[in-house]
């Protein structure tokens, strides 16, 4: 495992890190996200019985978005969606209108994707980012911890 590294500091945008843990299909699995909203951070895990990896990544996103409309946060405020999964990244800034257009043709997870979409909508500017899993990122890497504690409760 990669060090880790000193938080970066966090300014008047929102920032969410979230990931997903499920180690293999239709078992236990588990979300976690961490909010870093006005030098503060906020976090929260769950699990779900059976799950897939993908899941568990969109539902710590569906689950990070949800938080921050929970603490009353502005739709205006800019937001940051950090998560290691190109998945969810790309699906929700590459691949949303494609996958509109055809009317979600071959798309798995097809529920899921809609709630996301349905969340995003909710803000005015909120964008995705990649970031590299496992490198030993501070924040990244306390998602993932959750994101096994809410595992764990489960199974």
């Amino acid at each position: 495992m990669a060090k880790i590294k000193k938080p970066e500091p966090f300014g008047a945008y929102i920032v969410a890190y979230c990931d997903g843990s499920c180690p293999k299909p239709n078992a236990p699995g588990g979300w976690g996200y961490v909010l870093l909203i006005g030098g503060r951070w906020f976090d929260n895990c769950g699990g779900e019985e059976v799950a897939t990896n993908q899941t568990m990544e969109m539902l710590a996103a569906l689950k990070a978005m949800r938080g921050i409309r929970a603490m009353g946060i502005a739709r205006d405020q800019p937001v940051l969606v950090c998560s290691d999964s190109l998945y969810v990244v790309n699906g929700m800034m590459e691949w949303r209108r494609k996958w509109e257009r055809n009317g979600f043709a071959k798309v798995k997870h097809v529920d899921l994707w809609k709630m996301l979409f349905k969340e995003h909508d909710e803000f005015d500017h909120l964008t995705f980012a990649w970031v590299r899993g496992h490198n030993g990122q501070y924040f990244n890497e306390m998602a993932d911890k959750l994101a096994e504690k809410g595992r764990q409760r489960i199974g």
